[in-house]
């Protein structure tokens, strides 16, 4: 299973001079999969433009699920892509088509 991790998450304060919002700007996220030991990985960042409430970025920090928004924000077939690319990298661990060393 893929398991999708936010990382880091950027913002603006948008001061309106009334009631200033936390417009969440960039999402920084991490994908990862174990099978077996064999370990495949992908780091990214996508932008987003999300306001978000509430209106404090420490209360918005455990209140929402960030991992489905960066899921959101990279569409249904980037996600996709991604999944695939670390499991390919997981078929090359099992069985290598290439490899290198260093000379002694």
């Amino acid at each position: 299973m893929h398991v999708w991790n936010t990382g880091y998450v950027e913002f603006e304060i948008v001061d309106d001079k009334v009631d200033p919002d936390v417009q969440v700007t960039t999402l920084h996220w991490t994908c990862t999969k174990d099978d077996g030991g064999d370990v495949g990985s992908s780091y990214g960042t996508t932008t987003a433009e999300i306001p978000v409430e509430p209106k404090s970025a420490s209360e918005a920090r455990s209140k929402i699920d960030w991992d489905a928004l960066v899921q959101l924000s990279l569409g249904v077939e980037e996600v996709q892509r991604i999944e695939d690319s670390i499991d390919a990298q997981i078929v090359e661990l099992k069985t290598p088509t290439s490899g290198g060393f260093t000379p002694s």
